[in-house]
Formats: C-alpha cells, structure tokens, sequence
C-alpha cells in the first residue's frame, strides 16, 4: 500500500520578499524568493517593465497598467507594450462583491 500523497501542495501561496527601488510611479519591486518548481500566482501582478519582471506600487490611489502583447511567437514579454498611468479612481474594498 503506497503512501497518501497531497495534490498540489506546490500550490500553496508562499509570503513574497521583494527588492524595491524608487520609480516616477512609486516603487518597482522584483520578487526575490521565487523557487523554479511552483505555481507562479504573480504572472498577472508582475509585468514586463525595464527589462525585468516587476511588481509596480503606485502612489496615492495607486496605478493603472495596460499590458498588450503583440506576438505569441518567442517571449511575449519582449515584444509587450506596457503603459503605467496613475490610476483615476481608487479600488474600493467592496469591488470584488460586485457581479
């Protein structure tokens, strides 16, 4: 009888340490405990900017990033084009209960 094995336990969040740096948006962060074999549940909140993969926190209400990639041959980061504009409107905490 083999052991019971846990499903998708490289699933599981893990608390982020990042590295940040001053930008005119606020602050540019690069995730610096990334493992290689796990779910990677910052692809949407890290963005293709300055070369890297970074996590942009803006100032006051925050920012607003448009992300268009323009190919799906090679690496879409490379060929991405990433807007960062202040946001207009700030995300209230009941936003997520609207349908």
């Amino acid at each position: 009888m083999a052991a019971p094995q846990r499903r998708y336990q490289n699933l599981a969040p893990e608390p982020w340490r990042l590295s940040c740096q001053p930008d005119p948006h606020g602050l540019a962060c690069q995730l610096v405990n990334r493992t290689a074999q796990r779910y990677d549940e910052g692809y949407g909140l890290f963005i293709p900017y300055s070369g890297k993969r970074l996590l942009v926190l803006g100032r006051g209400p925050g920012v607003a990033v448009t992300w268009q990639v323009s190919t799906v041959d090679g690496d879409p980061d490379k060929t991405a084009v990433v807007t960062i504009a202040p946001a207009k409107v700030p995300v209230g905490a009941d936003t997520w209960a609207e349908p």
